[in-house]
């Protein structure tokens, strides 16, 4: 998972914001890692984290979205087959698609 991707974000929410596009570095370390936005958006801040979580051999064991505004919210997430597209959802909040660069 290391490495730049592309994100589309969607505001779940009824009247949220527009959808936003940006990056985010993700940072491997054995099972555990955490994504880092690069751009700004609506509920993320430039360089916070913005996703953290678990692997383990069927995908995602845990994972949990991080807002600087609405707050962290655990997530579910799925990652296709190739490997190149993640995505997050909290079922309330944020929808994230996270396509390697």
């Amino acid at each position: 998972m290391n490495g730049e991707w592309n994100v589309g974000l969607t505001h779940l929410r009824p009247g949220g914001h527009a959808p936003e596009s940006g990056k985010t570095n993700i940072k491997q370390t054995g099972i555990t890692f955490v994504g880092t936005a690069m751009t700004a958006f609506s509920a993320f801040r430039k360089g916070k984290e913005q996703i953290r979580g678990e692997l383990d051999k069927n995908g995602f064991k845990q994972i949990e979205i991080i807002s600087g505004i609405a707050g962290n919210s655990d997530a579910k997430g799925q990652i296709s087959n190739d490997g190149n597209q993640i995505t997050i959802d909290d079922g309330e909040r944020f929808r994230l698609i996270l396509t390697r660069k």
